[in-house]
Formats: C-alpha cells, structure tokens, sequence
C-alpha cells in the first residue's frame, strides 16, 4: 500500500523593528546639480528572500529592489538610491517603505512598515525672473527699475551705476529687488549683479529719457558699461554698441597650474597716453605711446587670478577688460573601491562602487566618466564652482550577474589625468 506524504511549507515572519532613510556622508542642504546617495535601513525583518524595498519620492514611486538571498532569520537589511538634486526638488520628500511579499497564501494586504520623510533641501544659483531690460520715461518722471531674481540661499543684490541721478533707493520685497530712480532726466545704463555662494549673475537695464527737441541731447560715453562705471546715453537714443578700444590675444586662456602663460592687449584708438596691466602677478607699469602691452607670468599658481588690461584715453577715461583665465589642475590620484563589501560579489545584488578623486582643479569643469569594459555607463559633471584644488567621491550602483564575472572591468574613465574642460 502506498502513502502519500503531503508537506506543508510553513513561513515565519516577521516585520521590522524599523525602517529609517537617510542620506550616506552628507549633511545639510543639498547642491543642485550634485548626486546623492539615500540609504534605506531595515533593522530586524525576515524572510529575507520576500523583502521587497520601495522608493518614492512625495506619491512618485521611484524603484523597487528584491532580494535572492535566501535567509531564515531575521536581519538588518540597507539599500541606497542615488539621486541627483535640482531646483524642482526643494521641499520634497523621499521615503522607503519595507514590504513583504509572501505570495498568495500569505497576508493581504502585505504587511508593510515605511519610514519617516526625508525633507530635502536644495541649494541652487541665481536666475534672474522675467523683466524688462529697456525703460522708456518722459523727462523729469520717476522709475522703478526690476532685478528680480530667485536662488537658494536667497542672493544678495548689489546696484552699480545707480549714482548719476543721485536720488535712487533700492526696496526688496521677497524675491521682488526694485531701484527706485525719481525726477529722471538723462539717459542710462544700470547694472545689477545678485549673488549667493553659487554664482553670480548681471544684467543691464537701460532707462531711456524722452526729451522734448528743443533740449539739447547730451553726449555718451564710450568706455564699456561694466560695474563701477557709467554709461550715459544720448537723449532719446536706443542703446548702440560702441567699438571696444582694447582687444585681448588670446580672448581667454587655460592653463596647467605651475605652467607659464603669455597673453597681448592692443588697441587700435590714437587718442590715448598709454596702456598697461594690473595684476598681483606679471602685471606691467604704465606704458606710453604705445599700442600693444604683454602680461607674461613664468609659473602661474594664483587660483583666483584676474589680470585686466587698461587704456588711458586723452579724455582721462580709462576702460578696462578683464582677461577669463582657467587655471586647471590634474589629479594626484584616481581610485575605485566596492563600498562596505570585500571578496566576491553574488548574483543580483546591488553594489556601490566608489571613484575618488584627489586634489583636481576647477570642479565645475570636471566630467566623470564610468565605463565596464569599453561600454560607457554614466557621466557625472559638478555645478559647485571651486578653483581651488578639491577631492571628490562619486558612487555607482550596479547589479552583477554571471557575465560580469572576471571578463568585465569597472573603471572610471581616466584619459592619462587630461581634464574635460568645458
């Protein structure tokens, strides 16, 4: 006589003491532009193998992760997320939820423990709001001039030009950065500059008087409209582009920290005394009769160097132009690591590798490349403006599977230390 032997698979489970989210090795607002890595920590949940993790950021489901893994009893579990911030993210909310998936025979809904908020905040650069950038007035009439601007920290403002009238008054309101000019009589061109620890942005308004004809229009300038100076435009004018008298060659040069650089200002004006370059370092004496002057340093290694070449009109005027230099810096060292994990890496779990980089210069032109093989994976570029050398770390997420074994290579994409200046 036969038996038939009926087994019963029964599971025991149980749902974590905890589930908490937080963000790996940073502290404080967020930088757009920047990646992050969110780290979900389970304390205590079992069976392994029917854990389901679950990110969302505010309702937006973002991923689901499983696991092969087959464990009985319970454990700690962490999973990460790499996101990268921008402006639209501040205020929001990522969370993690701990799920247990046990099949039909078990509970329904599954049993679920999700963690508490993480409130994100995002810091970001200006950007000007909508505006007018000419203004149109009548003769004698008051205006009020918008330099509107948004940004995280909230920017500074600062006016430039806003003298020549002599009866301005700035008024802030929010994001809301008005200067009030009464009693207009001559033309204008206002400069305003808004500023936070990530950058800084100009823009010109230009105020347009209408004088009536009788009135005889006053004469302009030609020295450049750059902060600390003033244009006037002529009465019922629109704003011209006037001839620059100094030319720069090169316009702009990148250089290697400790090499040496040679740059020429000329002019082709005739009514001037003479020409020169200020500087901390390779700037010339003033110079007269003469067209063309050279700023020369042997072992440039100023990160925050701006040498700007002048001109001294007949007239005492004396426009300047400032020569762009960016001053680079090869790392000492580039290195990949598997974070919190030696020895071999199992099928279909998820691993961080880390790339990190010492002491390169500028960051804001820096662009990491990650590669398996020849096979490109992700490229990475920094909004924070740094000239000065920094060390940066970047991670990867992968998820190995058997064809990754021995034959693949994870690198990040060195190029002999020749730095991606955009």
């Amino acid at each position: 006589m036969w038996k038939t032997i009926i087994q019963k698979i029964i599971y025991i489970t149980k749902i974590p003491d905890s589930v908490s989210i937080s963000v790996l090795n940073h502290s404080g607002p967020m930088v757009e532009g920047t990646k992050y890595q969110l780290q979900c920590d389970i304390q205590n949940i079992a069976p392994l193998q029917n854990l389901v993790v679950k990110w969302y950021k505010g309702n937006e489901p973002l991923d689901n992760v499983t696991y092969s893994t087959v464990s009985k009893t319970p454990v700690d579990v962490s999973d990460t997320l790499m996101v990268s911030s921008s402006r639209d993210d501040d205020g929001a909310q990522y969370r993690c939820r701990a799920e247990l998936d046990l099949g039909p025979e078990g509970p329904q809904p599954h049993p679920t423990v999700t963690s508490e908020p993480l409130n994100i905040t995002v810091h970001y650069a200006p950007e000007f709001l909508p505006g007018n950038d000419t203004v149109e007035v009548s003769a004698g009439s008051d205006v009020s001039l918008d330099c509107s601007a948004e940004g995280n920290p909230p920017p500074e403002l600062k006016w430039t030009n806003n003298t020549a009238e002599g009866n301005a008054n700035e008024t802030t309101v929010g994001r809301l950065r008005t200067l009030n000019i009464s009693r207009v009589t001559a033309n204008a061109t206002y400069n305003c500059t808004v500023t936070n620890r990530l950058g800084s942005i100009t823009k010109q308004i230009h105020v347009l008087v209408d004088v009536p004809p009788q009135q005889q229009p006053k004469m302009f300038s030609t020295a450049p409209s750059t902060p600390g100076t003033m244009t006037t435009l002529p009465a019922t004018a629109k704003p011209k582009v006037v001839t620059f008298p100094l030319e720069l060659n090169p316009p702009r040069v990148v250089v290697r920290y400790r090499d040496s650089v040679s740059v020429n200002c000329s002019t082709s004006s005739t009514d001037h005394e003479g020409m020169g370059w200020e500087d901390t370092f390779g700037g010339t004496s003033f110079e007269q009769d003469v067209n063309i002057v050279t700023w020369t340093v042997d072992n440039l290694t100023d990160w925050t160097i701006e040498p700007t070449c002048y001109i001294t009109l007949i007239d005492s005027k004396q426009p300047s132009k400032v020569l762009p230099v960016i001053l680079y810096k090869t790392p000492d060292s580039v290195s990949i690591s598997v974070l919190n994990h030696s020895g071999p890496m199992v099928e279909g779990t998820q691993y961080q590798l880390q790339c990190d980089i010492q002491n390169i210069a500028p960051l804001q032109n820096l662009v990491m490349k990650w590669y398996k093989g020849n096979e490109p994976l992700d490229n990475v570029t920094y909004s924070t403006v740094s000239k000065t050398p920094v060390d940066v770390s970047d991670t990867l997420m992968i998820s190995p599977s058997r064809d990754d074994d021995v034959e693949q290579n994870w690198t990040w994409d060195q190029r002999d230390h020749n730095p991606i200046l955009q």
